[in-house]
């Protein structure tokens, strides 16, 4: 069993090394000299310490793999460069004229030579790519445009009837919300005033109106969000600009920018439906909006109360759970909101405590559902028990709520 688990071990290890396209350590000097035996034994002996060392010292803690981060990042364009980009992209819809009582869109790989690079200009800027990389370290972490989701946007005047409804209504843009540790961004950027129309973010409980270089960019896969009008009007359209990115770690080179793409492929049928149910025709389409406001509620309501990477994670250990030892998922999942309340307490910074009480709700569900069955199939009447339970779990369930 033990040379079972170290030949695993060791593919294991040159599998992720194939994956990322990283180098290992020992190929440096393998086969290079007659000596090269001497260095495996030295580099072997001090692998471990060195492991532990760094471990100790890296900037980040595993803990954050299971902390409920902010992933909402924030800025404001307010350099001279920057504000003729976007008086640029401004004059081109004022020049274009949409109509007001519909969304208007112009896709980024049809705009003309001089909008295009104002876009362009207002995407790869500093103060963009900088709040990035405030939240996203750049030694880490890689940074991509997505072009061919971006977009200039121009919102209606109304959203009756039709699948503009979708933004006024919380939703998450994409479906890919259990792709792990990579993320796709939309960043929402304001070109001109706007005091009437607020981006609010459910989970995070931030929000406002996004006017004249402000920015704001979220996970499109998973952050829910809605916009709502205030009391006040705007003079003229609001127009942002929606700029794409996928932001994943260095190392996982193709199954990071694989996100990207299927994001983007998503994000074109996506795109397809919703100008078709804009202003819809006939029973099928004027059903295909209804669908899409009704799907996009389901979706919210599932990653608001549970969330999507919570529920596969259940699921997969609960297969597993067939496969290992028959108590394995009840003890995996009994103590998991535990983890994440010492996880949270450790990290402190940065956190989303709206995604941080749907996490721990969940799992701590789970577990008292597991206690629950476990305390009904042995069961024996004792009040003293019953009463502890009582007592113990009201007093729980009041601090929760």
């Amino acid at each position: 069993d033990c040379a079972k688990l170290l030949a695993a071990g060791f593919l294991g290890q040159e599998l992720a090394h194939l994956i990322t396209g990283e180098k290992t350590f020992q190929s440096t000097y393998q086969f290079k000299t007659l000596s090269w035996p001497v260095m495996l034994l030295e580099h072997t002996y001090f692998l471990l310490p060195l492991c532990i060392d760094a471990l100790i010292h890296m900037p980040e803690s595993f803990a954050s793999w299971i902390v409920a981060n902010n992933y909402v990042v924030r800025c404001k364009l307010t350099d001279a460069n920057d504000k003729k980009a976007m008086k640029t992209i401004v004059d081109f819809v004022t020049e274009e004229d949409p109509a007001r009582d519909c969304t208007a869109h112009w896709w980024y790989q049809k705009l003309n030579s001089d909008v295009k690079d104002a876009f362009t200009h207002v995407m790869e800027c500093p103060e963009i790519l900088g709040m990035f990389q405030k939240r996203f370290r750049s030694d880490a972490y890689a940074i991509e445009t997505i072009p061919a989701m971006n977009e200039i946007y121009v919102s209606s005047s109304h959203h009756d009837n039709n699948s503009d409804t979708v933004f006024y209504t919380q939703h998450c843009d994409g479906p890919w919300s259990v792709y792990p540790f990579c993320h796709v961004y939309r960043v929402m950027l304001a070109v001109n005033e706007n005091v009437q129309v607020e981006t609010h973010f459910t989970m995070e409980g931030g929000g406002g109106c996004l006017s004249d270089g402000d920015a704001v960019g979220f996970d499109y896969n998973r952050e829910i969000h809605v916009i709502s009008d205030l009391p006040t009007k705007n003079k003229d359209r609001r127009i942002t600009c929606k700029m794409h990115y996928v932001v994943y770690p260095r190392c996982f080179g193709w199954f990071g920018k694989l996100l990207g793409i299927l994001t983007t492929w998503y994000n074109t049928n996506a795109r397809n439906l919703f100008l078709a149910t804009i202003k819809p025709r006939g029973l099928i389409w004027k059903f295909m909006a209804w669908v899409v406001v009704f799907t996009t509620k389901r979706v919210r309501e599932l990653e608001k109360y549970a969330g999507l990477n919570n529920v596969m994670t259940t699921v997969a250990l609960y297969v597993l759970g067939q496969y290992i030892h028959p108590r394995f998922f009840m003890c995996a999942t009994s103590f998991t909101h535990y983890c994440m309340y010492i996880a949270t307490y450790h990290v402190r910074t940065g956190i989303n405590f709206g995604v941080f009480k749907r996490n721990v709700v969940y799992f701590k569900a789970i577990a008292l559902t597991h206690l629950c069955v476990n305390y009904i199939a042995n069961f024996s009447y004792d009040p003293v028990s019953i009463a502890m339970i009582l007592m113990g779990y009201g007093l729980s369930t009041s601090a929760v709520m």
